[in-house]
């Protein structure tokens, strides 16, 4: 009974988990179709407001701000676009999407600039960009791995140059 008791303090000790921490939950988006959220869909800034990316039919960004608001806005209208969306934040900390568009098998990547939504496709091809996944580097620029299934190959693009 001792050894448990003391693991138990050795694990609260070194984990931080104690009796008063607990999940919180709440409802960030309703009436849109989700499906195969990456990971990389939800970034928080250094303000604490978090970003999300989603949608099948249509590409939605969305901030829940600190201060409770939340705001939501659809990027990408285009029907089949913004599956498994992922996200990233530039060094300004405006975000940068990229994302699949499965009506024209395009990898596509939008990026806000001045308040305004720019638009790029990266490439194409059957199940080109289907899965992909970005990451930014020290000069806020975006790096992105994506899948090309009709080749079986793991493609990597970066922008040479800024935005």
């Amino acid at each position: 009974m001792t050894f448990c008791i003391v693991l138990l303090m050795i694990f609260t000790a070194v984990t931080g988990v104690t009796d008063a921490a607990e999940w919180k939950r709440e409802v960030a988006a309703e009436s849109h179709w989700f499906e195969d959220l990456p990971p990389d869909a939800t970034v928080i800034d250094d303000d604490g407001n978090i970003h999300m990316v989603y949608g099948t039919g249509r590409l939605y960004y969305q901030v829940g701000y600190v201060s409770g608001k939340t705001t939501e806005i659809v990027v990408d209208n285009s029907p089949g676009s913004g599956k498994r969306a992922v996200l990233a934040l530039d060094n300004e900390g405006d975000p940068m999407i990229a994302y699949w568009d499965n009506t024209m098998d395009q990898l596509k990547f939008t990026w806000r600039e001045g308040g305004v939504w720019q638009f790029t496709h990266l490439d194409s091809g059957q199940g080109v960009g289907e899965y992909c996944t970005m990451k930014t580097d020290s000069q806020g620029q975006p790096h992105i791995a994506y899948s090309n299934g009709l080749h079986d190959r793991l493609m990597y693009t970066w922008l040479d140059g800024d935005i």
